[in-house]
């Protein structure tokens, strides 16, 4: 008894010395995956495209070129079998841990319900389920640019989302807020509109999902900004007074409060908007401060009730505010009929309040 203790015991510590199981496997026999990308294809099928990276250790170097990473494609009907197909061109085990953006084609959201894929690269562990989701004209162009500069492979698409550059021009969202939002009726997907102008990958555009999660609306620039503006606010940014002024503001700071309340059975909206600015483009200019906070207050309330009225009669809510009201109103009922029922008769206020911290004049008359 005492000699099958003792060889128990030794026999653990054995398989505890004995290394990595046969399953795992090593950094340098893996590929990474950064980036996907998914086309719609014919007959009834789409296309799968992915950046897989090299790890370093095989191709060392400060800087991307295109022998650090590697582009795989494959089509099929379903995504499960897309993944299994495409893993037949592989040496490396593919690893997708450091998966960053997932890129949809224009085409391939308008037709098909975009759920189906979220709710598959949220299901499947090995995925990152917080990896950005954008939408782009093509998205294998996307996918496979490589653009001088890089560090990393894929890191001119992912430094899109805030990593890098920050922009007022690209409403970030990710693959686990997509499938929230999905599962809260009421509720709008959203995610920005990519393209490739000049090699470089461009993000100025924004794509919102009806009820049927299916690409319903494109904002366009300036909507986007204004989306951002209202979303999530604004550290930087600039609004054009009008092509017939050659001038504008440079936006510092910018926040939005909304207050939602019920009066004689319609909803009423109040938007409030609050710009910290500076006057940036010139200091040749025949007005008080008095008045160019007037003018810019003027195409803040015009151009901000024109964006919500668009989005209202497309039955899009990506600002929430069926959930902004059922959060402090226990009688209300949040469910998709609010699109369709309550949110058409809603009525918009906007006010807005600008404040200019700074003129920059250096000249005096």
């Amino acid at each position: 008894m005492r000699h099958s203790k003792a060889f128990g015991i030794s026999l653990c510590f054995l398989i505890m010395l004995q290394g990595c199981r046969s399953d795992y496997k090593d950094i340098d026999r893996r590929q990474y995956i950064v980036a996907i990308g998914l086309d719609k294809g014919k007959s009834g099928e789409f296309n799968l495209t992915l950046r897989g990276a090299i790890p370093q250790g095989q191709n060392p170097g400060t800087s991307t070129t295109p022998d650090t990473f590697d582009i795989f494609e494959t089509s099929a009907s379903s995504i499960g079998q897309a993944f299994q197909q495409v893993k037949q061109q592989f040496f490396l085990e593919p690893d997708f841990s450091h998966m960053k953006v997932v890129v949809f084609s224009e085409e391939l959201v308008k037709q098909e319900n975009i759920l189906k894929y979220v709710d598959f690269f949220i299901r499947r562990r090995d995925f990152q389920d917080i990896a950005w989701v954008a939408v782009a004209d093509k998205a294998k162009d996307i996918v496979v640019l490589h653009q001088k500069g890089e560090r990393t492979a894929g890191d001119n698409l992912f430094m899109k989302f805030g990593e890098g550059v920050d922009t007022e021009f690209t409403p970030v969202t990710e693959l686990h807020q997509m499938y929230k939002y999905s599962l809260t009726p009421g509720l709008t997907m959203y995610c920005p509109l990519l393209s490739v102008e000049n090699n470089k990958i461009i993000a100025r555009e924004s794509a919102l999902f009806d009820n049927n999660k299916r690409m319903k609306l494109k904002l366009n620039q300036a909507e986007t900004k204004y989306f951002n503006l209202i979303k999530i606010g604004m550290r930087k940014g600039f609004i054009v007074l009008g092509p017939e002024k050659n001038f504008g503001l440079g936006v510092k700071h910018g926040k939005v409060t909304i207050h939602i309340k019920e009066e004689e059975n319609n909803f009423l909206c109040d938007v409030h908007v609050k710009i910290d600015g500076v006057i940036e483009d010139t200091d040749l200019l025949n007005y008080t401060t008095s008045d160019l906070q007037d003018m810019v207050t003027k195409k803040l309330n015009k151009d901000i009730s024109r964006l919500l009225l668009k989005l209202q009669k497309n039955q899009v809510d990506p600002f929430f505010l069926g959930l902004n009201y059922w959060s402090t109103n226990s009688k209300f009922t949040l469910d998709d009929h609010w699109l369709t029922d309550e949110y058409p008769n809603m009525k918009f206020q906007v006010h807005s309040d600008v404040k200019i911290t700074r003129t920059g004049t250096l000249r005096w008359k």
